[in-house]
């Protein structure tokens, strides 16, 4: 909102075909795009979504935005993925919603399979580890090594690492077939490393041996 940030054209367009392709596998999806986005409210939908979840349940967490680095927003007593939201102001970083903390909210949900997903810059940046749970697996998959960008793409109609899950997702239900965390990783990385056009390899932060399978739970798929 400050002005600070690039604008990015498909960060919305992107959350909604990601909800859309999460639906497929009947995930009961929260939405917040544009103003809805502020940080309260994503904390609140967090702790929302722990609250209704049953052990072994599996949360997805995605999100769309122009992420920074602390180091590059000045000095900063800790390394951390700063995740912009509307609310978001350059000169109140301390305010501002970051991965170790969204890391640390899910942590407490240790019989939950956690799932973050990243498209934005800088990877994982400042993100020493996950927590290790013997009950659910917590995984984070990023667009982007830490030291690169991520970027969008107008020929295909978003972010590329947004737009590869997606159509990998949505190739998976559509034959009816699970896909893994693991494998859905794999497939994009591939075809990102293909690319000649941008210099971006997805990042994928595992503390479990398995993460989340996604399961078809509706056949009539567009």
């Amino acid at each position: 909102q400050d002005g600070k940030l690039p604008r990015l054209r498909f960060a919305a367009s992107d959350a909604r075909a990601m909800a859309d392709s999460l639906k497929y596998y009947g995930f009961e999806v929260s939405m917040l795009l544009n103003e809805e986005a502020t940080r309260p409210r994503i904390e609140q939908a967090i702790r929302d979504a722990i609250e209704k979840s049953n052990s072994k349940d599996e949360l997805v967490l995605y999100y769309s935005g122009a992420s920074a680095r602390s180091s590059d927003a000045g000095t900063s007593p800790t390394a951390s993925l700063l995740l912009p939201t509307y609310d978001f102001k350059w000169d109140d970083r301390s305010a501002s919603l970051n991965l170790n903390a969204v890391v640390k909210q899910l942590g407490s949900a240790s019989k939950l399979n956690r799932l973050i997903m990243l498209d934005g810059c800088h990877g994982t940046y400042g993100l020493e580890g996950l927590p290790a749970d013997n009950d659910g697996s917590f995984q984070v998959m990023a667009a982007s090594q830490d030291d690169q960008l991520a970027y969008e793409k107008p020929a295909v109609g978003g972010g590329v690492f947004t737009q590869a899950l997606v159509r990998e997702l949505q190739s998976s239900a559509k034959t009816s077939t699970s896909i893994s965390t693991e494998e859905l990783f794999s497939r994009v990385a591939a075809e990102l490393a293909r690319s000649k056009e941008f210099a971006q390899f997805p990042k994928f932060v595992s503390s479990s041996q398995k993460g989340i399978v996604f399961d078809v739970r509706q056949q009539k798929i567009p």
